[in-house]
């Protein structure tokens, strides 16, 4: 039992680093890139 609450904790400290580290910017998802792009990407739908 106790495997699964250090499991739980250890996933929820890793999202939580990655969050913190993604920084304020990036809290809404995707909707501001990670870095800036000269070149505009398209994405064409089949």
């Amino acid at each position: 039992m106790y495997r699964w609450i250090i499991a739980a904790v250890v996933a929820f400290a890793i999202i939580a680093l990655i969050a913190y580290a993604r920084g304020p910017r990036h809290h809404h998802g995707d909707e501001v890139g990670s870095l800036p792009s000269p070149v505009p990407v398209v994405s064409v739908g089949a």
